[in-house]
């Protein structure tokens, strides 16, 4: 799988940058997918998102949320 460019990703009320990286807080995660930041934390708490710790602080890789979309991608289609 091809991974492209998602930004500029940037919380509400930042000014958005476009930029090549490779791990995501769990807001601007949440806001990739359009999800609250609620429900990203219940997919990374059930597996179904991977992400890793980097010091005290949490960080989602942008393969993982390409993975997710994928795998619900092939599920839909699997029907």
């Amino acid at each position: 799988m091809e991974l492209v460019e998602i930004g500029p990703i940037a919380p509400q009320g930042a000014s958005p940058q476009p930029s090549l990286r490779l791990l995501l807080t769990p807001d601007e995660a949440a806001t990739a997918l359009g999800i609250k930041r609620t429900l990203l934390y219940q997919l990374i708490m059930s597996r179904q998102i991977f992400s890793v710790k980097v010091g005290s602080a949490r960080r989602v890789p942008v393969k993982a949320l390409h993975d997710f979309v994928e795998g619900l991608y092939h599920r839909e289609r699997a029907g």
